[in-house]
């Protein structure tokens, strides 16, 4: 599967706040790194917890648009 796919069917589970479909898209020994928080998300679980935690934060009409992919030598970035 294309990297730019992925990330296009990432952004459409979280627009559909389907985050067990999200989280997939990750390996199940993930660790985020976000320094708006104070300690990583360890694992599925924790990143679906959080994701459902940020969805219930945004009005129902948010939704991510992916305008724009960038490539770098080793990821892919949405941007």
């Amino acid at each position: 599967m294309l990297n730019d796919y992925k990330v296009k069917r990432y952004f459409d589970a979280w627009n559909r706040r389907d985050m067990k479909s999200a989280i997939n898209f990750f390996s199940d020994d993930l660790i985020i790194e976000d320094t708006q928080y104070p300690t990583a998300f360890n694992g599925k679980d924790e990143l679906e917890k959080h994701l459902l935690n940020v969805a219930s934060c945004m009005p129902r009409s948010f939704e991510f648009k992916v305008d724009e992919y960038m490539y770098s030598f080793y990821h892919l970035i949405q941007i």
